[in-house]
């Protein structure tokens, strides 16, 4: 809070009449109204830091949602592959039997 008659001290000091310097600081402080103060800033900063705090912990907790899925995904192509050679393995030997039955049946 800015001690307005101190600071009308000041500008008499500094040569203003008297009435001019209290027309100064009464512009000044009419001009600084809705002006923030140190207490305003420092909750304002406080706000922030809570709101970066929440917000690293959320972007932490997806992060490792993130490496759970990719964990999750990385499995379930390794089964993938795993039934797609399964898979052509039956084929190929449904295609040799088919070959063998087809050419090479003994009539």
């Amino acid at each position: 809070m800015i001690d307005t008659h101190r600071e009308v001290e000041i500008l008499i000091a500094a040569g203003f009449e008297k009435e001019k310097a209290e027309a100064v600081v009464r512009f000044y402080m009419s001009r600084n109204e809705d002006a923030a103060t140190k207490i305003d800033i420092v909750g304002l900063q406080h706000k922030v830091e809570s709101l970066e705090s929440k917000l690293e912990a959320k972007i932490s907790r997806v992060e490792s949602k993130i490496d759970n899925l990719e964990t999750k995904l990385n499995g379930d192509i390794r089964s993938l592959g795993t039934d797609i050679k399964w898979i052509m393995a039956v084929l190929l030997a449904i295609t040799g039997m088919l070959t063998k039955l087809t050419f090479f049946n003994g009539s």
